[in-house]
């Protein structure tokens, strides 16, 4: 990253606790929303590429990567979250944007789309089923476990297991999975 005023990282205070944001490139808006149990690096192989024809912001879920939860630890939800991008995009003067988010974030953005009429052009959500999933309460249980234990053991192996298909499990997907998720 350069540092010119298109390419910096920096804090967004939201009412869910500071957000950690990294914009790129010029044009269009373009938000990135990560999976649960990672953060923006995990679009680190697409950033550049797309930052050639748009100002990508890449954003770390609160409790994510570089961003905090709320103060007061309350738990929060995808409503929360929404709002929380909102006030991102109004922090950085974005009227309209388009949306790609994964999995968690894919959710976070049908959620703003359908909350916000018109702040979204378009939303990709990737791997992001719209009907309700079996197994919240096990992906709840994993969160916990990771941030009691860290991503170890038993819980390294059940992240892997809910964020990966068997056929996604090679030893450099799991790696950098993992790597992420740490």
């Amino acid at each position: 990253m350069d540092g010119s005023p298109a390419n910096r990282t920096h804090v967004v205070q939201t009412e869910l606790g500071p957000i950690a944001v990294e914009t790129r490139g010029l044009g269009p808006t373009l938000v990135l929303w990560h999976s649960l149990f990672v953060n923006r690096r995990s679009f680190d192989g697409m950033i550049e590429a797309l930052a050639r024809d748009h100002r990508v912001v890449a954003i770390d879920a609160p409790d994510h990567g570089e961003s905090r939860g709320p103060a007061d630890a309350r738990r929060y939800d995808l409503d929360d979250c929404a709002d929380a991008a909102d006030e991102v995009l109004d922090a950085l003067g974005v009227e309209r944007a388009d949306w790609i988010g994964h999995a968690f974030g894919g959710h976070v953005g049908a959620v703003l789309a359908a909350r916000r009429d018109g702040r979204l052009r378009s939303l990709v959500a990737i791997a992001a089923p719209m009907q309700p999933v079996d197994g919240r309460a096990r992906l709840r249980a994993l969160m916990l476990l990771t941030r009691l234990v860290g991503v170890r053991g038993p819980v390294a192996a059940g992240l892997v297991d809910a964020m990966l298909a068997p056929d996604q499990r090679e030893d450099a997907r799991v790696a950098r999975l993992l790597a992420l998720a740490r």
